[in-house]
């Protein structure tokens, strides 16, 4: 897995491979967000979204985005690969490339991922915690 602490940062990965259109994507969505804040190249993500921004490179990646089970009154802390759940954020990156995916786990917000296309493929719950998540923010004007 990757992890970007600054767009600085996210560009330079990004621009490593200009062809790959998941990089670009991801990118084009932060830059997007860091632009609404305006904020700069080398402001920390922690400062923009109480978390750092990860990308997915190997299905085993997965096991860190955390979901939350609640089985007979008890909660469980369990990776997405094992259960599906709604997110504060979770949806398809323009052109279909990747996924985004955000936890709150703080005030300030929490960490984002990013997981390719293929990943997403690769484990169903993945579009899964996309359809809980249109539907637990369905009616608000948040998400």
């Amino acid at each position: 897995m990757l992890q970007f602490s600054n767009l600085m940062a996210l560009r330079t990965w990004a621009s490593e491979a200009p062809i790959d259109s998941f990089r670009a994507a991801v990118y084009e969505h932060v830059r997007k967000a860091a632009d609404e804040m305006r904020c700069h190249l080398f402001t920390e993500f922690t400062t923009l979204f109480g978390g750092d921004i990860f990308v997915c490179v190997e299905f085993s990646d997965l096991n860190s985005i955390a979901t939350c089970a609640t089985d007979e009154g008890e909660t469980r802390w369990l990776s997405i690969v094992e259960h599906a759940d709604s997110f504060d954020a979770a949806e398809w990156l323009s052109g279909g490339y990747g996924v985004f995916i955000m936890l709150c786990t703080n005030n300030d917000g929490g960490n984002s991922y990013y997981v390719p296309r293929d990943l997403v493929i690769a484990c169903t719950n993945i579009q899964e915690s996309i359809n809980l998540t249109k539907e637990a923010w369905k009616g608000t004007n948040v998400n």
